[in-house]
């Protein structure tokens, strides 16, 4: 790496670099921005000054660059097979974009329901009590 690319990579936010970081480790802004409980706004607008700072064409390029200066140079694995046990310590926990929604649902249903049943018993008071108003009115 070159003297101006190592200054520039220097220049760059321990924010930047962490952002960037898990870029080249594939995770997407939805899951950078839970991870380090910050905006998606926020991170892509970390991303987009620290492509700036590096001259980057874009996120994966400036991931890249930054793992080469950090000498992380390692091949990234584009297929994993389902048998390998655990992620490594530097991987954020946090789940795959396809799951990243699903983590709430069943909180979110049984919210749902019990909504349902206490807006129902309301409803039915109502009614029971108006119904009972109206025999005493006659």
């Amino acid at each position: 790496m070159q003297t101006n690319e190592r200054s520039k990579c220097e220049s760059l936010t321990e924010a930047q670099k962490e952002c960037l970081r898990l870029v080249y480790q594939g995770y997407k802004s939805k899951q950078i921005a839970q991870f380090l409980s910050v905006t998606s706004f926020a991170i892509d607008e970390r991303l987009k000054r620290a492509m700036q700072t590096l001259g980057a064409s874009d996120r994966n390029d400036a991931a890249r660059m930054l793992a080469q200066y950090e000498g992380n140079t390692y091949q990234r694995l584009v297929c994993q097979s389902p048998d390998v046990a655990s992620l490594p310590d530097s991987a954020p926990a946090i789940a795959p974009s396809e799951d990243a929604g699903k983590l709430h649902r069943p909180m979110q249903k049984l919210g749902w329901i019990l909504l349902v049943a206490i807006g129902s018993a309301i409803a039915f008071g109502g009614i029971v009590s108006g119904l009972e108003a109206l025999t005493r009115i006659s």
